[in-house]
């Protein structure tokens, strides 16, 4: 091999390395961009996995508050029909 294509060989090295250092330098900072949306979407999640759980005692609270007016309106229910039966006789209206 002659020094002429011993350096055409080498430049071409050079250049070869050259672009593979581009491409791992993009592909590098494409990764950067990924992790940062990845960790951006956990903290999205995180947060609406709060919310959620805040929401679902809402509805807890909501779904107790709401079987407690029930039975008081079952009770005042029961009431009212002893109340007639005691102001009407046996009959209840």
């Amino acid at each position: 091999m002659t020094t002429e294509e011993k350096s055409k060989l080498i430049i071409e090295l050079m250049s070869s390395q050259k672009s593979d250092r581009e491409r791992i330098d993009s592909l590098m900072d494409k990764l950067d961009r990924m992790t940062e949306s990845q960790l951006a979407a956990n903290e999205a999640s995180t947060l609406l996995r709060g919310q959620l759980s805040e929401l679902m005692n809402l509805l807890k609270d909501k779904e107790d508050a709401y079987r407690l007016l029930q039975s008081e309106k079952d009770a005042l229910a029961e009431q009212l029909k002893v109340n007639r039966k005691t102001m009407y006789g046996s009959k209840s209206q």
